[in-house]
């Protein structure tokens, strides 16, 4: 199973629409290694995109945050949600992911 976990800035909803600004800070799960990628378009999109250091700090502040919820197996990585994952992947194969 893999999981990605974007860095983001917090969504706001609008009417019916759910949006959010991802800030290319990813943090990875793959065989059974959690890992931060993109770390170099974060680096770059800080330059290009004049980031303010709030939002790097808070950037790195989720990130860090992420981590420790992982290795405390808190919610969600606390597996509460794995007995639902078949049936969420079953209803994807199905086209039901509306």
């Amino acid at each position: 199973m893999t999981y990605y976990c974007n860095i983001c800035l917090p969504p706001v909803l609008q009417g019916n629409t759910l949006s959010f600004i991802d800030l290319d800070l990813d943090l990875v799960h793959r065989e059974g290694v959690w890992t931060v990628v993109d770390e170099d378009e974060f680096l770059e999109n800080q330059q290009l995109y004049d980031y303010p250091t709030d939002v790097i700090k808070r950037a790195r502040a989720s990130l860090l945050k992420l981590q420790q919820r992982i290795a405390q197996q808190q919610f969600p990585f606390d597996g509460f949600l794995d007995p639902f994952i078949p049936t969420v992947l079953q209803m994807k194969r199905r086209g039901n992911d509306t």
